[in-house]
Protein backbone atom coordinates (compact mmCIF):
# COMPACT_ATOMS: atom_id res chain seq x y z
CA UNK A 1 0.00 0.00 0.00
CA UNK A 2 1.61 3.46 -1.09
CA UNK A 3 -0.86 6.03 0.37
CA UNK A 4 -4.30 5.79 2.59
CA UNK A 5 -6.15 9.09 2.10
CA UNK A 6 -8.94 9.48 4.25
CA UNK A 7 -11.73 11.96 2.97
CA UNK A 8 -12.72 15.43 4.71
CA UNK A 9 -16.26 14.93 3.12
CA UNK A 10 -17.76 12.02 3.77
CA UNK A 11 -17.69 9.96 6.87
CA UNK A 12 -16.57 6.72 6.46
CA UNK A 13 -14.86 7.25 2.92
CA UNK A 14 -11.24 7.00 1.93
CA UNK A 15 -8.87 6.54 -0.88
CA UNK A 16 -6.38 4.07 -1.16
CA UNK A 17 -3.41 3.38 -3.61
CA UNK A 18 -1.10 0.49 -4.41
CA UNK A 19 1.93 0.04 -5.54
CA UNK A 20 3.41 -3.56 -6.81
CA UNK A 21 6.66 -2.80 -8.92
CA UNK A 22 8.38 -4.55 -6.32
CA UNK A 23 6.59 -7.44 -7.25
CA UNK A 24 7.34 -6.41 -11.12
CA UNK A 25 3.35 -5.70 -11.10
CA UNK A 26 3.08 -2.33 -12.59
CA UNK A 27 -0.56 -2.04 -13.13
CA UNK A 28 -2.10 0.93 -11.31
CA UNK A 29 -4.31 0.27 -8.32
CA UNK A 30 -6.67 2.96 -6.84
CA UNK A 31 -9.74 2.18 -4.79
CA UNK A 32 -12.68 3.92 -2.85
CA UNK A 33 -14.07 2.30 0.49
CA UNK A 34 -17.76 4.49 1.58
CA UNK A 35 -18.09 1.59 4.66
CA UNK A 36 -14.94 2.30 6.50
CA UNK A 37 -13.29 -0.47 4.65
CA UNK A 38 -15.68 -3.28 4.79
CA UNK A 39 -15.77 -2.71 0.74
CA UNK A 40 -13.66 -1.13 -2.15
CA UNK A 41 -14.39 -0.23 -5.13
CA UNK A 42 -11.61 0.55 -7.86
CA UNK A 43 -11.57 4.04 -9.75
CA UNK A 44 -8.11 2.98 -11.38
CA UNK A 45 -10.11 3.14 -15.53
CA UNK A 46 -8.72 5.81 -17.22
CA UNK A 47 -5.09 5.53 -15.57
CA UNK A 48 -2.22 4.55 -17.91
CA UNK A 49 -0.92 1.16 -17.74
CA UNK A 50 2.23 0.20 -16.47
CA UNK A 51 3.11 2.93 -14.09
CA UNK A 52 2.28 2.49 -10.43
CA UNK A 53 0.13 4.66 -8.10
CA UNK A 54 2.17 6.31 -5.52
CA UNK A 55 -0.15 8.78 -3.63
CA UNK A 56 -3.58 10.31 -3.82
CA UNK A 57 -4.87 13.33 -2.47
CA UNK A 58 -9.25 15.00 -2.30
CA UNK A 59 -9.10 18.11 -2.25
CA UNK A 60 -10.23 20.09 0.87
CA UNK A 61 -12.85 21.80 -0.53
CA UNK A 62 -14.31 19.91 -3.16
CA UNK A 63 -14.92 16.40 -2.80
CA UNK A 64 -15.43 15.57 -6.25
CA UNK A 65 -11.44 17.10 -7.18
CA UNK A 66 -8.66 14.69 -6.80
CA UNK A 67 -4.85 14.27 -7.50
CA UNK A 68 -3.25 11.44 -8.16
CA UNK A 69 0.83 10.61 -8.46
CA UNK A 70 2.57 8.04 -10.43
CA UNK A 71 5.59 7.14 -12.00
CA UNK A 72 5.09 9.45 -15.14
CA UNK A 73 3.18 13.05 -13.11
CA UNK A 74 0.28 13.95 -11.93
CA UNK A 75 -3.59 12.99 -12.84
CA UNK A 76 -6.68 14.79 -12.13
CA UNK A 77 -10.39 14.00 -12.14
CA UNK A 78 -13.33 16.07 -11.61
CA UNK A 79 -16.06 13.35 -10.95
CA UNK A 80 -14.27 11.12 -8.13
CA UNK A 81 -12.25 8.91 -10.01
CA UNK A 82 -14.85 8.25 -13.20
CA UNK A 83 -12.15 9.63 -15.51
CA UNK A 84 -8.59 10.98 -15.34
CA UNK A 85 -6.81 13.86 -16.99
CA UNK A 86 -2.60 14.23 -17.06
CA UNK A 87 -1.95 17.67 -15.69
CA UNK A 88 1.23 18.63 -18.18
CA UNK A 89 1.55 22.48 -18.17
CA UNK A 90 5.37 22.67 -17.86
CA UNK A 91 5.64 19.29 -15.50
CA UNK A 92 8.41 17.06 -16.82
CA UNK A 93 7.83 13.43 -17.26
CA UNK A 94 8.72 12.59 -13.31
CA UNK A 95 8.12 10.10 -10.65
CA UNK A 96 5.68 12.32 -7.97
CA UNK A 97 6.12 10.85 -4.23
CA UNK A 98 3.70 13.29 -2.64
CA UNK A 99 1.06 16.01 -3.26
CA UNK A 100 -0.14 18.73 -0.82
CA UNK A 101 -2.69 20.96 -1.34
CA UNK A 102 -2.28 24.13 0.34
CA UNK A 103 -5.28 25.50 2.55
CA UNK A 104 -5.08 29.22 2.00
CA UNK A 105 -3.45 29.82 -1.08
CA UNK A 106 -5.21 26.86 -2.84
CA UNK A 107 -2.33 25.62 -4.68
CA UNK A 108 -1.29 21.87 -5.65
CA UNK A 109 2.13 21.45 -4.51
CA UNK A 110 4.03 18.16 -6.16
CA UNK A 111 6.93 16.55 -4.58
CA UNK A 112 8.87 14.94 -7.76
CA UNK A 113 11.43 12.09 -7.17
CA UNK A 114 14.61 13.79 -7.42
CA UNK A 115 13.14 16.30 -9.76
CA UNK A 116 12.21 19.35 -6.54
CA UNK A 117 9.20 20.46 -5.64
CA UNK A 118 7.00 21.65 -8.19
CA UNK A 119 3.28 24.14 -7.57
CA UNK A 120 0.21 24.50 -9.80
CA UNK A 121 -0.72 28.02 -8.26
CA UNK A 122 -3.95 28.08 -7.07
CA UNK A 123 -6.33 25.03 -8.44
CA UNK A 124 -9.76 27.12 -7.69
CA UNK A 125 -10.39 27.06 -11.46
CA UNK A 126 -10.22 22.97 -11.41
CA UNK A 127 -12.57 23.30 -8.70
CA UNK A 128 -15.48 24.42 -10.99
CA UNK A 129 -14.68 21.83 -13.56
CA UNK A 130 -18.20 19.63 -14.33
CA UNK A 131 -19.47 17.46 -17.38
CA UNK A 132 -22.21 20.06 -17.65
CA UNK A 133 -19.86 23.12 -17.28
CA UNK A 134 -17.77 21.86 -20.31
CA UNK A 135 -20.84 21.79 -22.59
CA UNK A 136 -21.36 25.53 -22.13
CA UNK A 137 -19.89 28.05 -24.27
CA UNK A 138 -17.62 29.69 -21.27
CA UNK A 139 -17.43 30.08 -18.11
CA UNK A 140 -15.99 32.94 -15.76
CA UNK A 141 -14.25 31.48 -12.68
CA UNK A 142 -14.94 33.05 -9.26
CA UNK A 143 -11.90 35.25 -8.89
CA UNK A 144 -10.01 35.66 -5.51
CA UNK A 145 -9.69 38.94 -3.92
CA UNK A 146 -6.37 40.85 -5.09
CA UNK A 147 -4.12 43.40 -2.84
CA UNK A 148 -2.95 46.28 -4.81
CA UNK A 149 1.10 45.89 -3.18
CA UNK A 150 3.38 48.17 -3.62
CA UNK A 151 6.46 46.41 -4.61
CA UNK A 152 9.96 46.44 -3.45
CA UNK A 153 13.11 45.97 -5.46
CA UNK A 154 16.31 43.95 -4.47
CA UNK A 155 18.16 47.08 -4.84
CA UNK A 156 21.41 47.33 -3.83
CA UNK A 157 21.30 43.54 -3.31
CA UNK A 158 21.04 42.64 -6.97
CA UNK A 159 21.37 38.77 -7.26
CA UNK A 160 21.37 38.20 -3.59
CA UNK A 161 17.75 38.00 -1.97
CA UNK A 162 17.33 34.53 -2.75
CA UNK A 163 13.50 36.00 -3.38
CA UNK A 164 10.82 33.74 -5.89
CA UNK A 165 9.41 35.66 -8.61
CA UNK A 166 6.49 37.50 -7.16
CA UNK A 167 2.87 36.55 -8.83
CA UNK A 168 1.64 38.24 -11.39
CA UNK A 169 0.97 42.20 -10.90
CA UNK A 170 -2.60 42.52 -11.12
CA UNK A 171 -6.02 40.89 -10.77
CA UNK A 172 -5.37 37.55 -12.42
CA UNK A 173 -8.75 36.35 -14.42
CA UNK A 174 -9.52 32.76 -15.31
CA UNK A 175 -12.27 31.55 -17.49
CA UNK A 176 -13.08 28.87 -19.57
CA UNK A 177 -13.82 28.77 -23.29
CA UNK A 178 -15.53 25.62 -25.12
CA UNK A 179 -14.79 23.80 -28.22
CA UNK A 180 -17.69 22.48 -30.42
CA UNK A 181 -17.71 19.51 -28.09
CA UNK A 182 -17.95 16.80 -30.68
CA UNK A 183 -14.82 14.45 -29.57
CA UNK A 184 -16.77 12.31 -27.31
CA UNK A 185 -17.38 12.21 -23.25
CA UNK A 186 -17.01 16.23 -22.53
CA UNK A 187 -16.23 15.38 -19.12
CA UNK A 188 -12.43 13.84 -20.28
CA UNK A 189 -12.31 15.83 -23.73
CA UNK A 190 -11.85 18.85 -22.56
CA UNK A 191 -10.50 18.83 -19.45
CA UNK A 192 -7.57 16.99 -21.42
CA UNK A 193 -7.21 19.89 -24.09
CA UNK A 194 -6.56 22.21 -21.15
CA UNK A 195 -4.65 20.38 -18.44
CA UNK A 196 -2.06 19.20 -21.51
CA UNK A 197 -1.53 22.60 -22.76
CA UNK A 198 -2.08 21.55 -26.07
CA UNK A 199 -2.85 24.33 -28.56
CA UNK A 200 -6.10 24.50 -30.07
CA UNK A 201 -7.90 27.02 -32.36
CA UNK A 202 -8.65 30.45 -31.70
CA UNK A 203 -12.68 30.52 -30.88
CA UNK A 204 -13.83 31.75 -34.97
CA UNK A 205 -16.42 33.75 -33.31
CA UNK A 206 -14.18 35.44 -30.42
CA UNK A 207 -14.92 37.30 -27.59
CA UNK A 208 -14.55 40.02 -25.42
CA UNK A 209 -13.49 40.44 -21.73
CA UNK A 210 -15.29 43.69 -20.38
CA UNK A 211 -14.41 45.41 -16.77
CA UNK A 212 -16.84 47.54 -14.95
CA UNK A 213 -17.20 49.01 -11.26
CA UNK A 214 -19.95 49.24 -9.39
CA UNK A 215 -21.62 51.87 -10.66
CA UNK A 216 -21.79 50.39 -14.32
CA UNK A 217 -19.03 52.51 -15.88
CA UNK A 218 -16.83 50.92 -18.58
CA UNK A 219 -13.33 50.83 -16.96
CA UNK A 220 -11.16 48.21 -19.73
CA UNK A 221 -11.40 45.76 -22.69
CA UNK A 222 -8.96 43.12 -22.59
CA UNK A 223 -7.93 41.25 -25.57
CA UNK A 224 -7.87 37.63 -24.66
CA UNK A 225 -6.66 34.23 -25.10
CA UNK A 226 -9.23 32.23 -27.30
CA UNK A 227 -7.76 29.09 -27.50
CA UNK A 228 -10.50 26.23 -25.80
CA UNK A 229 -9.92 25.02 -22.36
CA UNK A 230 -9.37 27.25 -19.35
CA UNK A 231 -7.16 30.42 -20.15
CA UNK A 232 -6.02 33.24 -18.02
CA UNK A 233 -5.37 36.84 -17.97
CA UNK A 234 -3.65 39.30 -15.82
CA UNK A 235 -5.79 43.27 -15.24
CA UNK A 236 -2.90 45.13 -14.58
CA UNK A 237 -6.23 47.44 -12.46
CA UNK A 238 -5.53 50.13 -15.26
CA UNK A 239 -8.48 51.94 -17.08
CA UNK A 240 -8.09 51.82 -20.95
CA UNK A 241 -5.21 53.57 -22.48
CA UNK A 242 -6.24 57.16 -23.64
CA UNK A 243 -5.45 56.63 -27.04
CA UNK A 244 -3.86 54.00 -29.50
CA UNK A 245 -0.85 54.21 -31.82
CA UNK A 246 0.63 51.45 -34.46
CA UNK A 247 4.10 52.46 -33.32
CA UNK A 248 6.12 52.00 -30.05
CA UNK A 249 6.30 55.56 -29.19
CA UNK A 250 9.22 56.74 -26.80
CA UNK A 251 6.45 57.43 -24.46
CA UNK A 252 5.05 56.67 -20.89
CA UNK A 253 2.90 55.62 -18.25
CA UNK A 254 0.06 57.95 -19.47
CA UNK A 255 1.51 59.01 -22.51
CA UNK A 256 3.74 61.61 -21.45
CA UNK A 257 7.39 60.14 -21.81
CA UNK A 258 8.75 56.52 -20.73
CA UNK A 259 6.81 53.69 -22.72
CA UNK A 260 3.59 52.98 -24.38
CA UNK A 261 0.12 54.82 -22.82
CA UNK A 262 -1.53 53.26 -20.07
CA UNK A 263 -4.86 54.40 -18.13
CA UNK A 264 -4.29 55.20 -14.61
CA UNK A 265 -4.70 52.23 -11.50
CA UNK A 266 -9.08 51.81 -10.33
CA UNK A 267 -9.75 52.72 -6.89
CA UNK A 268 -10.32 50.02 -4.28
CA UNK A 269 -13.72 48.32 -4.92
CA UNK A 270 -15.43 45.47 -6.59
CA UNK A 271 -15.38 45.29 -10.27
CA UNK A 272 -17.58 43.41 -12.39
CA UNK A 273 -15.43 41.12 -15.14
CA UNK A 274 -18.15 40.16 -18.29
CA UNK A 275 -17.26 37.43 -21.03
CA UNK A 276 -19.00 37.43 -24.43
CA UNK A 277 -18.80 34.72 -26.24
CA UNK A 278 -20.63 32.99 -29.06
CA UNK A 279 -23.53 35.34 -28.33
CA UNK A 280 -23.91 34.23 -24.91
CA UNK A 281 -22.52 36.65 -21.86
CA UNK A 282 -20.82 35.39 -18.38
CA UNK A 283 -19.93 37.84 -15.26
CA UNK A 284 -17.86 37.34 -11.68
CA UNK A 285 -16.71 39.86 -10.08
CA UNK A 286 -13.65 40.82 -8.57
CA UNK A 287 -12.26 42.46 -5.49
CA UNK A 288 -9.51 45.08 -5.64
CA UNK A 289 -8.08 45.92 -2.14
CA UNK A 290 -5.47 48.74 -1.13
CA UNK A 291 -2.44 47.90 0.35
CA UNK A 292 -2.61 47.94 3.80
CA UNK A 293 0.62 49.52 4.72
CA UNK A 294 0.14 52.51 2.59
CA UNK A 295 -2.98 53.83 4.59
CA UNK A 296 -5.04 56.54 3.10
CA UNK A 297 -8.17 58.89 3.42
CA UNK A 298 -11.16 58.32 1.26
CA UNK A 299 -11.35 61.56 0.41
CA UNK A 300 -7.86 61.54 -0.37
CA UNK A 301 -7.97 58.85 -2.09
CA UNK A 302 -10.63 60.75 -4.52
CA UNK A 303 -8.93 63.56 -4.84
CA UNK A 304 -5.71 62.06 -6.04
CA UNK A 305 -7.77 59.94 -8.49
CA UNK A 306 -9.83 63.13 -9.35
CA UNK A 307 -6.24 64.62 -10.95
CA UNK A 308 -5.11 61.40 -12.44
CA UNK A 309 -8.69 61.01 -14.32
CA UNK A 310 -8.64 64.36 -15.09
CA UNK A 311 -5.04 63.91 -16.72
CA UNK A 312 -6.29 60.84 -18.33
CA UNK A 313 -9.09 62.66 -20.41
CA UNK A 314 -6.32 65.16 -21.24
CA UNK A 315 -3.82 62.52 -22.42
CA UNK A 316 -5.67 62.06 -26.30
CA UNK A 317 -6.18 65.85 -27.12
CA UNK A 318 -2.19 66.00 -26.15
CA UNK A 319 -1.37 63.48 -28.21
CA UNK A 320 -3.04 64.15 -31.51
CA UNK A 321 -1.46 68.18 -31.42
CA UNK A 322 1.44 66.34 -30.79
CA UNK A 323 0.96 64.31 -34.10
CA UNK A 324 -0.97 67.41 -36.01
CA UNK A 325 2.08 69.56 -35.43
CA UNK A 326 4.78 67.05 -36.24
CA UNK A 327 2.41 66.56 -40.05
CA UNK A 328 2.25 70.69 -40.06
CA UNK A 329 5.96 70.89 -39.56
CA UNK A 330 6.78 68.32 -42.29
CA UNK A 331 4.44 69.55 -44.72
CA UNK A 332 5.79 73.25 -44.45
CA UNK A 333 9.53 71.60 -44.53
CA UNK A 334 8.60 70.08 -47.86
CA UNK A 335 6.92 73.17 -49.49
CA UNK A 336 9.97 75.26 -48.29
CA UNK A 337 11.83 72.51 -50.65
CA UNK A 338 9.47 72.92 -53.52
CA UNK A 339 9.79 77.00 -53.16
CA UNK A 340 13.50 77.12 -52.89
CA UNK A 341 13.11 75.11 -56.78
CA UNK A 342 11.58 78.19 -58.08
CA UNK A 343 12.71 81.54 -59.38
CA UNK A 344 10.85 84.86 -59.36
CA UNK A 345 8.05 83.69 -57.01
CA UNK A 346 6.24 86.21 -55.21
CA UNK A 347 7.96 87.42 -51.60
CA UNK A 348 3.80 87.11 -50.55
CA UNK A 349 4.50 83.30 -50.17
CA UNK A 350 8.07 83.14 -48.26
CA UNK A 351 6.36 85.73 -46.21
CA UNK A 352 3.21 83.34 -45.25
CA UNK A 353 5.78 80.18 -45.15
CA UNK A 354 7.82 81.81 -42.20
CA UNK A 355 4.80 83.50 -40.51
CA UNK A 356 3.45 79.54 -40.16
CA UNK A 357 6.56 78.41 -39.23
CA UNK A 358 6.60 80.65 -36.07
CA UNK A 359 3.18 80.25 -35.30
CA UNK A 360 4.26 76.66 -35.41
CA UNK A 361 6.90 76.85 -33.49
CA UNK A 362 4.96 78.96 -30.80
CA UNK A 363 2.35 76.55 -30.20
CA UNK A 364 5.27 73.89 -30.28
CA UNK A 365 6.41 75.25 -27.13
CA UNK A 366 3.45 76.10 -25.56
CA UNK A 367 2.07 72.45 -26.17
CA UNK A 368 5.65 71.40 -24.95
CA UNK A 369 4.36 72.92 -21.46
CA UNK A 370 1.32 71.06 -21.47
CA UNK A 371 2.93 68.36 -21.72
CA UNK A 372 5.56 68.84 -18.96
CA UNK A 373 2.62 69.60 -16.76
CA UNK A 374 0.70 66.99 -17.19
CA UNK A 375 3.36 64.99 -17.32
CA UNK A 376 2.90 64.96 -13.34
CA UNK A 377 0.54 61.94 -13.63
CA UNK A 378 3.25 59.58 -13.16
CA UNK A 379 4.52 60.91 -10.25
CA UNK A 380 0.80 61.33 -8.68
CA UNK A 381 0.43 57.70 -9.79
CA UNK A 382 3.51 56.44 -7.87
CA UNK A 383 2.56 58.29 -4.68
CA UNK A 384 0.43 57.00 -1.81
CA UNK A 385 -0.48 60.69 -0.42
CA UNK A 386 -2.68 63.63 -1.06
CA UNK A 387 -1.35 65.27 -4.56
CA UNK A 388 0.51 68.56 -3.25
CA UNK A 389 -1.26 71.83 -4.27
CA UNK A 390 2.03 72.21 -6.88
CA UNK A 391 1.12 69.32 -8.68
CA UNK A 392 -2.73 70.21 -8.84
CA UNK A 393 -1.96 73.38 -10.05
CA UNK A 394 -0.17 71.68 -13.05
CA UNK A 395 -3.03 70.01 -13.54
CA UNK A 396 -4.96 73.11 -13.96
CA UNK A 397 -2.56 74.80 -16.03
CA UNK A 398 -2.29 71.89 -18.47
CA UNK A 399 -6.21 72.35 -18.86
CA UNK A 400 -6.27 76.06 -18.94
CA UNK A 401 -3.54 75.97 -22.03
CA UNK A 402 -5.34 73.10 -23.94
CA UNK A 403 -8.17 75.71 -25.66
CA UNK A 404 -6.41 78.37 -26.66
CA UNK A 405 -3.58 76.03 -27.93
CA UNK A 406 -6.05 73.86 -29.93
CA UNK A 407 -7.57 77.06 -31.24
CA UNK A 408 -4.17 78.40 -32.80
CA UNK A 409 -3.87 74.57 -34.06
CA UNK A 410 -6.99 73.78 -35.84
CA UNK A 411 -6.53 77.35 -37.14
CA UNK A 412 -3.56 76.15 -39.03
CA UNK A 413 -4.88 73.29 -39.61
CA UNK A 414 -8.46 73.85 -41.12
CA UNK A 415 -7.75 77.52 -42.39
CA UNK A 416 -4.22 78.67 -42.95
CA UNK A 417 -2.30 75.69 -44.63
CA UNK A 418 -5.04 74.86 -47.03
CA UNK A 419 -4.93 78.80 -48.05
CA UNK A 420 -1.13 78.85 -48.20
CA UNK A 421 -1.15 75.40 -50.38
CA UNK A 422 -3.90 77.05 -53.02
CA UNK A 423 -1.19 79.97 -53.26
CA UNK A 424 1.39 77.94 -54.09
CA UNK A 425 -0.74 75.95 -56.73
CA UNK A 426 -1.91 78.94 -58.09
CA UNK A 427 1.73 79.96 -58.62
CA UNK A 428 2.26 76.17 -60.28
CA UNK A 429 4.53 75.32 -56.85
CA UNK A 430 3.59 71.81 -56.12
CA UNK A 431 5.26 68.42 -56.29
CA UNK A 432 6.69 67.12 -58.66
CA UNK A 433 5.23 63.13 -59.38
CA UNK A 434 8.34 62.03 -60.65
CA UNK A 435 9.34 60.82 -64.44
CA UNK A 436 7.36 58.37 -65.70
CA UNK A 437 8.01 54.69 -66.43
CA UNK A 438 8.83 52.75 -69.30
CA UNK A 439 8.09 49.03 -69.74
CA UNK A 440 11.52 47.48 -71.66
CA UNK A 441 10.54 45.36 -75.01
CA UNK A 442 9.71 41.53 -73.75
CA UNK A 443 12.78 39.13 -74.62
CA UNK A 444 11.24 36.01 -76.21
CA UNK A 445 12.81 32.31 -76.93
CA UNK A 446 12.96 31.91 -80.75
Amino acid sequence: MSRVAPSAHAQGRAYATFDGHRNGDFAPYVFVTEDYGQSWRSIAAGLPNGWSVNVITEHHRTPELLFLGNEIGVYMSIDRGKHWTRIKSNLPVVPVDDLAIHPRENDLIVGTHGRSAWILADVTPLEHLSAELLVEAGQLFPQKPVTMWAQKGDWPFYGATYSASNPPRGALIRYYLSDDQEKGDPARDSVAQESENEESEPDSEGFSLTIEDARGEHIRTLTTPSSSGINEVVWDWRYDAPYERDEAPNEGGGGFGGGPPQGPIVLPGTYTVTMDVRAQSYSTTVEIKADPRRPMTDANRMTRQEALMSLHTLAKPIYEATEAMERLAGQLTEASDLISEHDELPETLTTELEALEDDLSSIQSELGTVRSNAGIAADIQASSTLPTSDQLWQVDEAWDAMPNLLEQLNELILNRLPAFYTMLDSEGVRPHPGDAITLPSRRRRR
